[in-house]
This record gives structure tokens, sequence and C-alpha cells, in this order.
């Protein structure tokens, strides 16, 4: 890429965020409707919120809400893109959970949708947990560790967010003879993994500061060994769990 390019490229990406994106946020906010669940929750220093965008999701909701409930968090912010199954009446058996619905579109609109739901209920100086309906959290010695211990762990050493890695679960047979059903224990079902294929690299967020360089980034995984064995475009790297300290700010990638 010529300098010219490249600084078109950051032009048009510097008018995306302080540009049309803030625009986009106060668009969702008007198209917000409230579906069930409290606006307002009350969210301790060492409490967990859980975030999630999703979308005909109902396959995983019961699953989805057992496994954060069961790991203490103590309240879920569902934002749903417009589902046509049964996501919404799913999700509203759980008194736990705020349910937000929006129909814009996710391909214009994915970037603010997120935002937006950090914004509006990430509590300042809370965590806040953001993750995918079909992404279940975990953080080592879960068994033994309570939740708030671990959180208030991040805390007094000064940590504000935690990198994690994604390990796609897969059933002990062929895909094309696997059926799901919405009461199935889904960690139960799929509960093999695959790391031969994973690639580790240098992390790659300078402006982040790690405690290790032992740390890195991952790539790749069971998807690239099935689909695309001589591409890096799997990324396996996330930020998820984060704290809203007033300086860090969550970033939300394409």
């Amino acid at each position: 890429m010529g300098a010219w390019a490249e600084w078109q490229a950051r032009l048009r990406k510097a008018w995306m965020i302080y540009g049309v994106r803030p625009f986009q946020i106060r668009q969702v906010a008007r198209s917000i409707e409230h579906i069930a669940g409290p606006l307002d929750v009350e969210i301790g220093p060492d409490d967990l919120a859980v975030f999630c965008l999703l979308w005909d999701g109902e396959l995983y909701v019961h699953s989805f809400m057992r496994h954060y409930l069961g790991l203490g968090v103590k309240h879920i912010f569902l934002l749903d893109n417009g589902s046509s199954d049964r996501t919404l009446e799913l999700a509203r058996q759980y008194p736990q959970a705020t349910i937000l619905r929006s129909c814009l579109p996710f391909k214009t609109h994915k970037m603010a949708l997120r935002h937006y739901l950090i914004r509006r209920f990430a509590a300042p100086n809370r965590w806040a947990l953001y993750v995918d309906v079909d992404e279940l959290f975990d953080y080592p010695y879960s068994d033994a560790v309570p939740l708030p211990d671990f959180l208030g762990y991040l805390r007094r050493y000064g940590y504000t967010a935690v990198v994690a890695y994604m390990l796609d679960m897969f059933a002990d047979g062929p895909l094309a003879q696997l059926d799901s059903d919405i009461e199935d224990d889904l960690p139960g079902k799929y509960r093999f993994y695959d790391l031969s294929d994973v690639v580790k690299m240098d992390y790659y967020f300078p402006k982040n500061e790690l405690p290790t360089p032992e740390i890195k980034a991952y790539f790749g995984g069971i998807r690239r060994a099935l689909f695309a064995p001589d591409e890096l475009r799997f990324v396996l790297t996330k930020h998820p769990l984060f704290l809203r300290d007033g300086r860090l700010q969550p970033l939300f990638v394409d």
C-alpha cells in the first residue's frame, strides 16, 4: 500500500469512528425497545455483568444463561437484533436478564449496537464481559476460585482486562449426522477440541500493557485445519473481560 492509499485508509477509518459511529449509536438509542428485565441494576465492585448482541440464538439461550448464572455473574444484558425464532421467549424465562431489541441492520450498525450496549449498561469502574451467544467464557481454577475472588484479584493487582482464547468445541460424530435441540446441554454434547493447528504469534496491540511477554496472539485452530489450512485469518484472541475504569475503551473489531 502506497503512502496516499494508506493516508486515505486512515482517513476513512477516522471518519467512521469519530463521525459515522457516534451518529449510528444515537440511531441505536432511538431504536431500542425494552422487552423485559430491569434497566438499572446495582453492580458491586467484584460483581460481573455480561453483555451480548444476538440474533436467532434459540439453540444457545439455555446453555448460555445456565453457564453464566452458574459461573456467578450478577446480571446479563441481551440486545436482540430482530430474532424470528424463540430467542426472546426463552430468554424471558430468566429474571436475571435484561432484554432489549433493535432491528437496525446488523451489516451497517453492528459496531454501534455493541457500543450502545456497553456505554448504556456497563457501570463505571465495574467489570463487564462481552461475549457472543455461542461463547462460554471460563477462567483458570473456576471450579475452586469463586468469580468475585477472581475479579477481586484482578482489581487488587491493577489489571483492567483479560486476554482470552477461543476454543472451538465439537462432538464425537460427523457434522452431517449431528442434530441439536433447544434443550440440549451443548457443553456436554460438544466436549472435544483440537489444539494441533493453533498458531502462536507476537501480541499485536502495542498500546496494551501486558504483565508478561508470554501472552501471545493465537490464530488458526480446527476451522483453519478444515477450511483454509494455508491461511491465518481465523483469529482466536479476544479481550472479552474488562474494567470500565475511565481509561480503558472497548474496541470492537469487524
